[in-house]
């Protein structure tokens, strides 16, 4: 990545206001930090814009609020050409806003994004989190998988590993409740896509390989580092 780039310059746009009123998990943080950060540690490793605009806006269909009135008429506003007229009725406005960034950023950019979100239901039912992880893990493994998924799929995991790592250095035990899932499981779905990912990856980007074990290596060690600080409370009482 180079100087301007008007395909990362619209990605922020959209992804900044999707994620708009969302914080990162246990803080104060805007939620956009997480798909920036994604997109650096892509660039850090050379990979095309058309990469990093989907990292930046790999998690916009996951959390679209269509029922958000001032979210719809924000990205109206924006974007009027292509939003202006688009439908109140929340569906109707996630089918043309799916429209919008395919007409928006392309085959290339949209056919990544997709591939990178989660299953969140079957047969109108919900997932539940391990069973939307398993899924994607088959996903993962699979032989046609692009390289591109696989990095865009290892800088997400390296910067959720590290986040949450350094999230609970800093905080302690207090901050697991805003959390789904424990970041013990966290840590082994993390190591799970390590997994998954890292061979065929070695080969083309060792250093992305690289980031993540140190990521999923940081949140082993707060981990234990808890762990230890809880015991050593127990035993002054």
């Amino acid at each position: 990545m180079s100087g301007y780039s008007p395909l990362l310059d619209r990605a922020l746009v959209v992804s900044a206001i999707v994620h708009r009123d969302q914080l990162r998990k246990g803080t104060r943080i805007p939620y956009v930090m997480h798909p920036v950060h994604v997109a650096l540690i892509l660039a850090k490793h050379g990979f095309a814009d058309t990469v990093l605009a989907a990292a930046v806006l790999h998690d916009a269909l996951e959390d679209l609020r269509p029922g958000d009135a001032s979210l719809r008429e924000d990205l109206r506003d924006t974007f009027p050409e292509a939003l202006g007229d688009a439908p109140e009725e929340p569906r109707r406005f996630v089918a043309r806003f799916e429209w919008f960034l395919d007409a928006e950023f392309g085959p290339d950019v949209m056919t990544l994004v997709r591939s990178v979100t989660d299953h969140t239901a079957t047969d109108g039912r919900p997932l539940p989190t391990r069973e939307k992880r398993a899924r994607k893990l088959v996903d993962l493994a699979a032989a046609d998988t692009p390289i591109e998924t696989l990095a865009l799929k290892a800088a997400d995991a390296t910067h959720n590993g590290r986040s949450l790592a350094a999230l609970l250095l800093a905080r302690g035990p207090e901050v697991l409740a805003a959390f789904k899932t424990s970041p013990a499981e966290t840590h082994a779905w993390l190591g799970a896509v390590q997994r998954v990912v890292s061979p065929r990856l070695a080969a083309s980007c060792p250093g992305l390989v690289e980031d993540l074990s140190q990521a999923v290596a940081a949140l082993g060690d707060a981990l234990r580092s808890r762990d230890r600080a809880a015991t050593a409370r127990e035993r002054r009482r």
